[in-house]
């Protein structure tokens, strides 16, 4: 019998001492031989243990770091492969597996470990389905190819598998070549993500190395930020109480079809961008329209913020409270062995990690769960329709491009960018009525039909130029307002199909019965309008009736 590998810590150097010769006394009382070499009796405040510096160096908290040795020794082998594939030269197995176990070791030290190892873990797990396939191994997760070649495999180690045994082992040659084992289109579509990947490990790794522990928070630590979320077959919704915000939205047809773990895997990420643009508004409102531009989208990540301005969520622990498990073992572990899954989980890491931010998540009761529940469960609303293919065609041809759409939501949407009236993770701003309209290009705006006084009353304060799809009543007081602030002759939409539901609805699609124009209008007094005269010939050919104007 031996014991090794023991480790005694305090935070007061008399009381180590004391423990220290307690532990000693003890196991001499137990006829344990403490080897004289091996040992080290004095308090020290760093000390290698397990291939790994305990450094207690600062007196608010320990940190695990990796020696000097090893940090060598890893960006030594990243650079190697690196140079392999770069060079076309053969790449062993296991000099890939190698490589792999080297960086997974780190995991105790560097805290993003798991997402900066996944690709590697893919091609070494390629590669070894393919060799006990043509070994003729019977495998129950068999390799799928779509029209890309790309592989859909678990990301765990392969062990365990019904049938194998361990003797799946003795069947794979690890000095086989694994550029000459994976398809040409995986290399060429794998490749550069690959050496990105290990790009971290040869160049950045200084940077991450070290993980604290446990005592006080660093000096500068991340401040907390709280948030729930919830995903329904209708859509997804976060609420936090600082900053105060509760982002709701719909599944878009094309992410409908996807299981409920993608939904509640999706919408941390999407609901806290929706608060982070809010905050970015919030405190940076000369830049509204630079902050969003090329905002992140649910099929990329980008982001164009300007660097000075950024800060929103720099230093900030995400603390995410989910009532989907699958959702929060993601999360938690950077990825996993679902690839889809995986995909998104490792993409909000490094939107986080790009903003200085980190992510912890925790299981929160759905019983528990009201407020984020509640916004996930948004009913459909029967007035979210948007003007049909051919009557937005006609729209752009005349008065386009269009830069934003001022009342929309992201799944009526015809432009890139909106205005929305929650919350919305795709959208630029929230309430159009609150916006510069003067700063945009060209504004294009098609409100209910109860908002187009207070759309016209913008108009005159801001002094901007629109195209308004409103209807034609010369009953209604602001048709006199929409005739004085013409500055193009209006266009009457004689579509067959005007307007369209933007979900399948059970209810037969009626057009309105009412005549729909499309205005070009000015709030500056000082740009020449449209005579009276050719407005009523356009709008009425026949009959031109009178058109009262109110005073005011």
């Amino acid at each position: 019998m031996f014991c090794d590998d023991g480790l005694i810590e305090d935070w007061s150097e008399e009381r180590l001492l004391e423990a220290t010769q307690l532990v000693v006394d003890t196991l001499h009382r137990l006829h344990f031989l403490l080897h004289p070499k091996k040992c080290r009796l004095r308090p020290a405040r760093q000390r290698l243990y397990l291939g790994c510096v305990v450094d207690a160096t600062k007196e608010e908290y320990v940190a695990l770091r990796l020696p000097t040795k090893r940090l060598k020794g890893i960006a030594r082998a990243a650079a190697q492969l690196m140079s392999a594939l770069r060079a076309g030269r053969p790449v062993q197995l296991r000099a890939v597996a190698s490589v792999l176990g080297k960086e997974r070791a780190a995991r105790d030290c560097v805290c993003i470990t798991y997402l900066m190892t996944r690709e590697l873990l893919r091609w070494q797990n390629a590669t070894i389905f393919l060799l006990l396939i043509k070994k003729g191994v019977p495998i129950e997760k068999m390799p799928f190819f779509d029209e890309e070649m790309d592989f859909v495999l678990p990301d765990e180690p392969l062990l365990g598998y019904r049938g194998l045994g361990e003797e799946w082992l003795a069947k794979i040659n690890w000095d086989t070549d694994i550029v000459s084992v994976l398809p040409t289109a995986w290399l060429r579509l794998r490749t550069p993500l690959l050496l990105r990947e290990q790009s971290f490990w040869r160049e950045e790794l200084r940077q991450w190395n070290g993980k604290w522990l446990h005592g006080h928070p660093p000096p500068g630590t991340r401040t907390m930020m709280p948030f729930e979320s919830d995903a329904s077959k209708l859509g997804g919704g976060l609420c936090m109480d600082k900053p105060a915000a509760e982002a709701r939205w719909h599944w878009l047809p094309e992410e409908l079809p996807n299981s409920i773990n993608w939904k509640e895997l999706v919408s941390p990420e999407l609901g806290l961008r929706a608060v982070e643009l809010q905050e970015r508004s919030r405190r940076y409102p000369h830049l509204s329209k630079l902050l969003v531009t090329n905002m992140p989208s649910i099929t990329g990540l980008s982001d164009s913020t300007p660097p000075d301005h950024r800060g929103v969520m720099d230093r900030v622990h995400v603390d995410g409270q989910l009532d989907n498990t699958t959702a929060v073992a993601y999360l938690n572990k950077q990825g996993g062995s679902n690839p889809k899954l995986s995909f998104y989980a490792e993409r909000m890491w490094k939107w986080l990690l790009q903003r200085g931010a980190w992510l912890s998540c925790r299981h929160l009761a759905g019983v528990l769960n009201v407020r984020a529940d509640t916004a996930s469960r948004w009913r459909d609303d029967r007035s979210e329709w948007r003007l049909s293919h051919e009557a937005w065609r006609l729209v752009e041809d005349l008065h386009g491009p269009h830069s934003v759409d001022a009342f929309a939501t992201r799944r009526n949407t015809q432009l890139p960018r909106f205005y929305s009236r929650w919350l919305d993770p795709d959208a630029s701003e929230v309430d159009a009525l609150k916006q510069a309209w003067e700063l945009e290009e060209n504004l294009f705006a098609h409100p209910p039909i109860a908002m187009v006084p207070k759309v016209l009353a913008k108009l005159r304060e801001c002094r901007a130029t629109i195209t308004l799809v409103a209807p034609v009543w010369a009953s209604q007081v602001w048709l006199a307002e929409l005739l004085d602030m013409s500055v193009e002759l209006p266009t009457l939409l004689l579509c067959e199909t005007l307007v369209e539901p933007v979900f399948p609805t059970k209810f037969k699609v009626v057009q309105p019965g009412w005549t729909t124009a499309v205005w070009r209008l000015s709030g500056d007094t000082s740009v020449p309008k449209v005579s009276a005269a050719a407005l009523r010939a356009a709008l009425w050919p026949n009959t031109a009736p009178q058109v009262s104007k109110t005073i005011g």
